[in-house]
């Protein structure tokens, strides 16, 4: 008889774009303008009254929405080795300053910053983002702003990005493979001098591919930006805007009693 033999999970590490996830979820009916306008409240309270108050009562509604939106584990990279020493470090050399709350603190402000970030990126298309910026910023075309560039800058950026995660990722694994087993027994100098050129390689694709694009915009009549229709408020964005309001009031209550 054979024995079938129980494959671990595999979570890869490193910093990659997230990407929208392949299901929908309450969050995916909503409206992609409230949720940026109401994240970005939250993350301005964040940065206003950073304290610890603050940082609980923002972290409630994120993870009501990771559970919401069903996350996997999968979907969050380990970060690297390095980053790990750089935060072991960082909390050694607070703690001989006295300052280690702080740091803590700053750590799970910057922690609940990308956290947002993330799930916008995970509900969201940047098709749909970049739409409801174009939106949001469209009032101030009354005093003269080229709104409908922004929009298209905006839109372009946006949707380069998982591009640039893809080539980026193929240029490091392209390098970890020639380096072999000598990467391991690498000196610090190889191991600048191979991130020179990584990064060197990195920009050299995006630039082509910023001029392949250039090209063309160019044989489509330049920076057109087509902006749809705004998206109609239903019942979650409702309930979306009643947990900020409900998590705002908790934040300046807490912060006028502490």
């Amino acid at each position: 008889m054979t024995r079938v033999r129980s494959r671990k999970t595999y979570r890869p590490s490193g910093f990659t774009l997230p990407r929208p996830l392949p299901w929908t979820s309450p969050l995916t009916r909503t409206s992609p303008e409230v949720m940026i306008v109401c994240w970005t409240v939250l993350t301005s309270f964040l940065l206003v009254w950073p304290k610890w108050p603050t940082l609980g009562l923002v972290a409630i509604p994120l993870i009501l929405a990771t559970v919401i939106s069903r996350v996997p584990p999968k979907a969050v990279r380990i970060p690297p080795l390095w980053f790990w020493s750089g935060v072991i470090g960082g909390f050694i050399g607070a703690s001989i300053g006295g300052g280690f709350w702080v740091f803590l603190r700053l750590c799970v402000l910057a922690l609940l910053v990308l956290w947002g970030t993330y799930l916008l990126a995970w509900t969201f298309s940047t098709a749909r983002l970049a739409t409801a910026l174009s939106h949001l910023i469209y009032p101030l075309k009354w005093i003269g702003a080229p709104v409908d560039e922004w929009a298209a800058m905006m839109a372009l950026a946006l949707k380069s990005l998982p591009i640039l995660g893809d080539q980026a990722s193929a240029v490091v694994d392209t390098a970890r493979l020639r380096m072999g087993n000598d990467l391991m027994r690498a000196s610090f100098t190889t191991l600048v001098k191979a991130g020179i050129d990584i990064i060197t390689a990195c920009l050299s694709a995006a630039s082509r591919s910023a001029v392949d694009t250039g090209r063309a915009m160019s044989l489509r009549g330049g920076t057109l930006f087509t902006r749809g229709k705004g998206s109609q408020l239903n019942w979650p964005d409702l309930v979306v805007i009643l947990i900020v309001v409900a998590d705002v009031t908790g934040i300046v209550a807490a912060h006028l009693l502490v």
